[in-house]
């Protein structure tokens, strides 16, 4: 999956919200929980096909105000890996964002999901879509109410700038 976006808001800002994912299910549909559970560590709980709950550790690394990277860990549930680079695009930001997937039970899986109506890169283009307007209009429209841009605690550095080990 991959998906490139221009948002008008200075990259310092855009990159905060995305170096602080356990703020995302506030404005992700299908992220249910995302906790810090270690340095780059992560410990993920999304909404599958159905609504049934998928959980899998991740770690991560980052270059400041550049890129950051994620990649599941061994023997997660669903393996996955990604990358996100950031641009200053004028007064704003460009984000380019690829990730791969594995599902449960690999194509059987991902058939099963498709039946079901599930579509990743939609969801990844809705969830972009609603990060774009919490950070440009100030809010968005997640989990059937509207979070507001003030109402979001951004910690500072939730991926840590060195490469994990």
């Amino acid at each position: 999956l991959q998906k490139t976006l221009h948002i008008d808001a200075p990259l310092e800002e855009v990159y905060a919200f995305f170096e602080a994912p356990e703020t995302w299910p506030s404005f992700m549909d299908h992220i249910e929980e995302i906790r810090r559970t270690g340095p780059n560590r992560w410990h993920w709980k999304v909404a599958g096909p159905g609504r049934v709950p998928f959980a899998w550790d991740a770690e991560s690394c980052a270059v400041p105000n550049e890129q950051m990277s994620w990649q599941s860990l061994e023997g997660s549930i669903v393996q996955n890996a990604g990358v996100a680079h950031f641009e200053r695009e004028g007064s704003g930001t460009r984000v380019h964002i690829q990730m791969t997937y594995n599902p449960p039970a690999g194509i059987l899986g991902h058939n099963v999901a498709k039946a079901l109506g599930v579509d990743p890169k939609k969801q990844m283009d809705e969830d972009l879509q609603r990060l774009k307007s919490l950070l440009e209009q100030g809010k968005a429209t997640a989990h059937g109410h509207t979070v507001r841009r003030e109402d979001i605690a951004v910690p500072s550095r939730g991926f840590s700038p060195s490469l994990p080990s």
